[in-house]
């Protein structure tokens, strides 16, 4: 994974213009502008590529770390967003191979207590609901 992660990731886009400390608060000014603000002072700010601005408000609205510079950008946006479609198809093919399993647990255990196949229907069913949540 690091491997991957450093082929894929930098640290603060180099394609993005840096000025300043990106600590503080911050708020797009424009398209291309996101201001770093300390108190009332500005303290720094990011230009470039929309696009990427968006990302990096994306990510730095959800993390908030404490400088800017430290969040990982893809350094290839469509090599980034291959890698996360692989990752989400590889996610939902192992849930739905836990969804499996568990309902086959649940089968055998209702199969050794002798319970009703209606019964065992409902049971199956309540596993694979609480085990989706």
């Amino acid at each position: 994974m690091d491997d991957l992660r450093a082929e894929l990731l930098v640290r603060l886009d180099p394609a993005l213009a840096v000025e300043g400390t990106l600590r503080g608060r911050f708020r797009r000014e424009g398209a291309e502008l996101l201001v770093f603000r300390q108190g009332r002072e500005e303290a720094g700010r990011v230009s470039g590529d929309p696009e990427r601005l968006d990302l990096l408000v994306e990510i730095l609205e959800t993390e908030a770390p404490d400088d800017a510079r430290a969040v990982p950008l893809p350094k290839a946006l469509a090599a980034f967003e291959r890698l996360a479609e692989e990752r989400a198809t590889l996610v939902r093919a192992l849930l739905g191979e836990g969804r499996e399993k568990v309902e086959r647990v649940e089968r055998l255990v209702c199969a050794l207590y002798g319970l009703p196949q209606d019964l065992t229907e409902d049971v199956v069913r309540h596993a694979v609901e609480r085990a989706a949540r």
